[in-house]
């Protein structure tokens, strides 16, 4: 392009044909426009967001137990950016949280949002007003296309700006008057660089392969799930999609497509694993780059279900999880127990080495019990209804009263949960795609529960005396020293409820309370226990360890998105491209 040329940008209409827009300008200019033609081989991204990352809506009227309606098909149930997302849940309880968290009343919700950038006009009189441009605001993508492609079944607020970012860094980088633009000169600070906190030393990235990405159309995809079903499935349902997304663009406007890349966070990479081992996804999947995932589980999710959401994390979606979800185990029980996609992320056999994760500890910091003692969490803590430190309590599966099979009780119906938690842990444990690039982060101000402890304390209960007729509340009183006896004498004091458990003993009363984490990682997955053991997984290319990030925000962090451009450079200096 020489000094009478300008450079047009160009954009991808709803249908997905390239177009470029030239303002006309006097014949006397004879500066010309110049749009690249877009390259005719395309490699789609395709996002797979995290548990409570997709939008679910209601597939179906949504009845009680008496056969009154409660949900009309297509109402929104789960929706992290909606204004009343937290303020929604407060008074559904456990029975109207168990109706509409039910993963066979549920689908995928792709009208989520989307957020648009905004376009200056002006009045007559010259005063100046901004109106929605119907594009996303960094990428410039119309809000239609990014329907499309599915950017409204998950949510903005986790992902919304990566996937716009990541669609700008992709689609704009070209070369203007013979010099990289802004967003090519940007790719190109990637040259002799190696991905932040990789864990080993891998080749700096050269000016060849960077400049490769020229080569390729990125679409940008988000694949949102119903994450309260099995893993199983939706990682069947994202093999499908993959193949859809691939289909669409192979063929069309001369266009070559025959693979992806994918890009997970969190549970994402279970699904994605799920997907190309056991559902044929393989082949049409290029490379997967896995962020903050759960590899071998984690063990917040027994907390969850133990003690529910309260005292975790911070921030809107803290919030929200924690209103939605519930803030005790009577909330989150008929929950997570009784949907797999859920109870999957539950620290399987591998998770910590195989060593014990779950410790029973008295005042004085002896431990009591360690678990699990054979490698089988499953039998071991998740099928036991009975001990203090049990997981659940069988009198809180069903508050809403759905049917069981015949013959069947609630607790057959969570066991057979736990069980096809065991089998889906069984067929990948250990195993991911063969092209597998991961982050995780290891911060110790992000504290996460690699194991747990539960401490056990001896005391009395002390009601103080009345003061002006007032209700006095009664007080616990603890004895450092005291001895809290055999735990196979302990029983249940009073049912409970969240992460503190009253016992008695032959030694008198007891206090069991869950401790805070203390392991360094995302505040989600703890790094040591499950975050960095992608590092041995068979197939893993790379793995950065990180900080300075939460779970949910971390793909709105800088070494993040060097990582994850980094990795799609790694996976697609290999491609031979065909003319």
């Amino acid at each position: 392009m020489d000094e009478s040329t300008r450079s047009v940008p160009t954009h991808v209409g709803p249908d997905g044909t390239p177009y470029a827009n030239s303002l006309c300008s006097p014949v006397s200019n004879e500066v010309r426009a110049e749009a690249c033609a877009p390259s005719p081989h395309v490699i789609p991204i395709i996002f797979s967001p995290g548990i409570m990352g997709s939008n679910l809506r209601a597939k179906q009227d949504i009845l009680d137990a008496n056969g009154s309606r409660v949900v009309r098909r297509g109402a929104r149930i789960w929706n992290v950016d909606s204004e009343t997302a937290a303020a929604g849940w407060v008074f559904k309880g456990p029975q109207g949280r168990q109706l509409r968290l039910n993963k066979d009343v549920v689908e995928v919700d792709d009208q989520g949002k989307i957020a648009q950038g905004k376009s200056v006009r002006s009045t007559a009189r010259g005063d100046v007003y901004y109106v929605d441009s119907g594009h996303t605001e960094l990428s410039k993508v119309p809000v239609e296309v990014a329907r499309e492609r599915g950017w409204g079944t998950v949510s903005w607020f986790s992902y919304g700006p990566f996937l716009d970012w990541l669609q700008h860094m992709l689609l704009h980088p070209q070369l203007e008057n013979g010099r990289p633009n802004s967003v090519l000169a940007e790719l190109l600070r990637l040259v002799g660089t190696t991905p932040p906190g990789a864990t080993t030393r891998p080749s700096a990235l050269d000016d060849v392969g960077v400049r490769k990405l020229l080569k390729f159309q990125f679409p940008v995809h988000a694949v949102g799930y119903n994450w309260l079903q099995s893993n199983l499935d939706s990682g069947r349902d994202l093999a499908e999609k993959i193949g859809s997304i691939i289909g669409g663009y192979d063929g069309k406007n001369g266009q070559h497509c025959s693979q992806a890349i994918v890009v997970t966070h969190s549970m994402g990479g279970l699904v994605t694993r799920a997907a190309a081992l056991l559902h044929g996804g393989d082949q049409q999947i290029l490379g997967v780059i896995s962020g903050v995932q759960p590899i071998d589980g984690a063990a917040a999710f027994y907390k969850r279900l133990a003690a529910g959401f309260s005292s975790e994390g911070s921030g809107i979606f803290a919030a929200i999880a924690n209103k939605a979800l519930g803030a005790t185990a009577r909330e989150t029980t008929p929950i997570i127990a009784c949907n797999p996609g859920p109870l999957e992320l539950a620290p399987n056999q591998l998770y910590n080495g195989g060593q014990p994760w779950l410790f029973v500890k008295n005042a004085q910091g002896r431990t009591i019990k360690a678990l699990p003692e054979r490698r089988d969490p499953y039998t071991e803590i998740f099928r036991d209804t009975q001990s203090p430190w049990r997981a659940i309590n069988p009198e809180w599966l069903n508050p809403a009263n759905l049917p069981v099979p015949e013959g069947a009780t609630n607790l057959d119906s969570y066991f057979e949960t736990v069980s096809k938690a065991e089998e889906y842990h069984a067929l990948l444990g250990g195993r991911v795609h063969p092209k597998t690039y991961g982050h995780y982060g290891e911060d110790a101000q992000e504290k996460a529960w690699g194991t747990i402890t539960w401490r056990v304390a001896a005391g009395r209960t002390y009601i103080p005396p009345s003061f002006y007729g007032s209700m006095p509340l009664p007080q616990w009183i603890e004895d450092k020293n005291g001895d809290v006896g055999d735990p196979s004498t302990w029983q249940f004091e009073r049912t409970p409820s969240d992460s503190e458990r009253s016992l008695k003993s032959a030694h008198g009363e007891l206090r069991m309370t869950v401790q805070p984490p203390n392991d360094a990682g995302d505040g989600t997955v703890p790094a040591t226990a499950s975050g960095a053991q992608l590092l041995h997984a068979s197939g893993c290319q790379l793995i950065c360890r990180q900080a300075g990030y939460d779970h949910q925000g971390s793909y709105n962090h800088n070494d993040v998105r060097l990582s994850v451009l980094d990795n799609i450079v790694r996976i697609v200096e290999p491609v031979v491209v065909m003319r």
